[in-house]
């Protein structure tokens, strides 16, 4: 056994670094989009164990969730999100995501319809309108969702001459 002095301990604790709550978020996706879902939910929970309101890692928490398929949960963290921070773009369509998998498809669409008023250009969110349309069985509408929007038109005008 390796014998420490009472010193020893104290430097090993001053040389380690502290990460914030953005580098703890950033390590956290890093291992999410690795496919790390337990490291993911690690980073996470230390930032929602030092913030527990932070918009970003109840978002992500509720995508793994998602992903999980505890559907519930996975909704109720999203509104929580969408609640502290109703600008984020991204918030709404996850959140949208989710209800669609739980089976309801009109608050799904209402989350994609309130992520294409935040940022029209988003093709992301204009294809999840589309489709949710489409599930309601309004074709012509999920026509116009996607057509209608910024993204749709910037692609269209690559093909006029």
């Amino acid at each position: 056994m390796i014998e420490l002095s009472s010193e020893e301990p104290l430097v090993a604790m001053e040389r380690t670094p502290v990460l914030g709550v953005r580098d703890l978020l950033r390590l956290g996706l890093v291992a999410h989009q690795a496919g790390d879902l337990r490291g993911a939910m690690v980073r996470y929970r230390q930032v929602l164990a030092r913030e527990p309101n932070q918009p970003d890692a109840l978002n992500l928490v509720g995508v793994l969730a998602h992903q999980c398929g505890d559907h519930p949960l996975a909704i109720a963290l999203l509104e929580r999100a969408v609640e502290l921070d109703p600008r984020a773009p991204d918030f709404p369509i996850n959140l949208g995501l989710a209800y669609r998998a739980h089976g309801n498809v009109p608050r799904a669409r209402a989350e994609f319809e309130r992520a294409v008023a935040l940022r029209p250009a988003s093709a992301k969110a204009c294809l999840h309108l589309g489709n949710a349309l489409r599930l309601q069985g309004d074709a012509l509408g999920a026509l116009r969702a996607c057509a209608d929007s910024p993204a749709a038109r910037a692609v269209a005008s690559c093909f006029r001459s």
